[in-house]
């Protein structure tokens, strides 16, 4: 621990999954923690599923104190599906599962409630040598010693910090979304409950699993996830894509509900045509499927005298390693034990942390660049190459 005459004071910017783990490392060596959600409300139902990788697990349960049993599901099998529903390959290789909202609300409930602030938007950072201030719109302004901006892919610090970095579209999207396991057929539900199941078709793949409830309403209750991914060419076809049901333009992601009516039609269609009869199902039997168009974006640093970038803030990548909650949760952790190494000294921390994450930043946005090129350009992604595994720091790991 910091000794309680050095500990920091931190301002965290963002609530969601990476803000959280920054605020649960950084307090968990003693520093005094704040984190600033610009939505004013509590953040429910984000996203569906994400995966578990091994050194995301470790730092959860370890340094966080999460029982993560009690929010994931686990699977035995990697598998991939083929035609009429024939499994080509299967092995016997363990997974573990997560819905956002599950993971979320076990982050949340290991924080202090009076220290996550609401409805806060940031929108001016000036940094001192001995400290930093954060504007607020509100008017609030909070003096720290630290500030981490864990605020995802349309980061306000990046923005204020780092403005040259710009979001690359990768050239396809994602169709999201989940359904009731006890929904779909039998022999669905046979194919799917014990696996990370891939159905690979000509330049294009999906994944699907079981998650948790994302909506943390039935805690015994499982999903069925997927996660297809789908050439659009930039330009009219995907602004039209992207347009929501109100007319407005939303070129990184469109929630449930709001995606327009002709192109769910459309993706149900394909989904019957071109994939297999299963995952075709649990397309079909989505109420409410949801967007995400894919992009990359690295920083060249990410420590600007006493405020920093860590998660989707700094690096954002394709989603096909599983892993963008693992890099937020090391970044978080790792700063954490540098600031407690150097007993507080937020400065000589920075200066020891950054290298390192900027190097595990980089790799991984050109990895999963690398998978989604094999599947969407050069059509030569195969989930039993064990090069082409998801992981934070390389295949399988």
């Amino acid at each position: 621990m910091i000794p309680s005459s050095s500990a920091p004071r931190v301002v965290v910017v963002g609530g969601s999954l990476g803000g959280l783990m920054t605020a649960l490392a950084l307090s968990g060596v003693g520093c005094s923690v704040d984190v600033f959600e610009r939505v004013p409300q509590r953040l429910e139902g984000q996203g569906a599923g994400l995966r578990i990788v091994p050194e995301l697990a470790r730092l959860l349960q370890d340094r966080a104190g999460i029982d993560l049993a009690a929010v994931s599901t686990f699977v035995s099998k990697f598998r991939h599906l083929g035609t009429d529903n024939r499994v080509v390959w299967d092995d016997d290789v363990a997974g573990q599962f997560t819905s956002w909202g599950s993971l979320h609300r076990a982050l949340a409930a290991r924080f202090d409630d009076a220290r996550y602030h609401l409805g806060e938007t940031c929108v001016g950072v000036d940094s001192r040598s001995d400290g930093v201030a954060v504007r607020f719109a509100s008017g609030r302004v909070e003096e720290a010693d630290l500030v981490v901006f864990a605020d995802g892919i349309l980061s306000t610090g990046r923005r204020l910090l780092a403005p040259e970095a710009e979001l690359e579209y990768a050239g396809y999207v994602t169709w999201r979304g989940f359904v009731r396991e006890s929904e779909v057929s039998t022999e669905t539900r046979a194919l799917f409950s014990d696996a990370i199941t891939y159905c690979v078709i000509e330049r294009s793949h999906m994944g699907i699993y079981p998650i948790p409830d994302p909506h943390n309403r039935e805690p015994d209750v499982r999903f069925f996830n997927f996660v297809w991914y789908r050439n659009v060419e930039p330009g009219a076809g995907f602004d039209a894509l992207m347009t929501d049901r109100t007319g407005v333009l939303r070129p990184i992601s469109l929630p449930a509900g709001m995606v327009r009516p002709p192109f769910i039609a459309e993706v149900r269609a394909a989904a019957v045509e071109l994939l297999p009869p299963a995952a075709a199902e649990i397309i079909l039997k989505t109420k409410e499927p949801f967007l995400q168009a894919l992009y990359d974006l690295t920083v060249r640093r990410m420590v600007y005298g006493r405020a920093c970038l860590v998660g989707d803030a700094a690096f954002v990548a394709r989603p096909h390693a599983g892993a963008a909650t693992a890099k937020a949760a090391v970044n978080a952790w790792r700063l954490a034990d540098f600031l407690e190494q150097f007993a507080g000294n937020v400065a000589a921390a920075l200066a020891a942390w950054e290298y390192e994450e900027l190097l595990l930043g980089a790799a991984f946005v050109e990895r999963n660049r690398m998978l989604g090129n094999l599947s969407l350009v050069e059509n030569r992604f195969d989930p039993a190459d064990p090069e082409h595994r998801p992981g934070l720091f390389g295949p399988g790991r």
